[in-house]
């Protein structure tokens, strides 16, 4: 999978399947606040739910149409 390096501390990554629950969480955790510029934000209540999410991140990548990455 692509990474990217920023520093020691620091990468850039595509997310998958594996990272839905720490996703759910942090999304959940502030939900309120980030719905205003991420739109997928209420497309699930569940870790599960964003399993298409990322599915569809991904397919991106691989269609060279761009890319969502984690940090």
């Amino acid at each position: 999978m692509f990474t990217f390096e920023i520093d020691n501390e620091i990468e850039l990554k595509l997310l998958e399947r594996d990272d839905a629950k720490p996703l759910f969480a942090l999304v959940d955790k502030d939900r309120a606040y980030l719905r205003e510029w991420l739109p997928w934000v209420d497309k699930s209540t569940s870790e599960e739910g964003y399993h298409p999410i990322i599915d569809s991140w991904l397919k991106q990548f691989m269609d060279h149409d761009g890319f969502q990455a984690g940090i």
